[in-house]
């Protein structure tokens, strides 16, 4: 059985994620829209370790969205 944090750190996992979400995260810092004191790895470590930490809670959807949008978007979203 592999556990989360070997999912999170795994290398394909994290390319994929690297592929996908960095250009993502690096143009929010450049825009000024997501923080640039924290750099783009970290948010995404970050990130993944919180996406894989909230099925083991059996949220429903709706509440899922909610802690979310408290709690991952706030810290990222520059204001």
């Amino acid at each position: 059985m592999v556990d989360d944090d070997d999912l999170v750190t795994s290398l394909p996992l994290r390319g994929l994620t690297n592929e996908i979400a960095k250009p993502i995260i690096e143009a929010g810092q450049a825009a000024g829209e997501v923080r640039r004191d924290v750099a783009a790895d970290e948010i995404l470590d970050w990130l993944l370790e919180t996406a894989f930490s909230i099925p083991r809670h059996h949220h429903d959807e709706q509440t899922v969205r909610r802690r979310l949008r408290l709690f991952v978007r706030p810290p990222l979203v520059h204001n």
